[in-house]
């Protein structure tokens, strides 16, 4: 539980820099120095659970915030009105406690089936 909800604080943490500093469009791009993020920011996009959301896209090493992928995610990932993520929507793995959508059939993170309750 924990860590569900320290990612979504991150997540909105890192939204809103964008936001702040108006990188919401392949124009107004910025690298991670530029928004001020860690170095790792460029990895962790990379991983399976971001990668998937796709609302922090790259062009040619800067980076935007896709507020049309972040809407149109409205309802899935545990996302909800407005952009805000509901954590009631995620589901934890059962073998490396990564996050996923409720509706997902394995992990993202390991790639373990999901075992659904009953």
């Amino acid at each position: 539980m924990f860590r569900r909800r320290a990612l979504k604080r991150k997540l909105h943490r890192v939204i809103a820099r964008f936001r702040e500093k108006g990188a919401t469009s392949p124009e107004k791009a910025m690298t991670v120095e530029e928004l001020g993020l860690p170095p790792k920011f460029k990895e962790a996009v990379k991983r399976p659970f971001l990668a998937r959301l796709n609302i922090f896209v790259e062009a040619n090493g800067k980076y935007y915030l896709s507020e049309e992928r972040l809407k149109s995610l409205k309802g899935t990932f545990g996302i909800g009105e407005g952009g805000k993520f509901q954590e009631s929507d995620w589901v934890s793995c059962e073998y490396c406690d990564s996050l996923m959508p409720p509706d997902s059939v394995k992990c993202p993170n390991c790639g373990a089936p999901r075992k659904k309750k009953n």
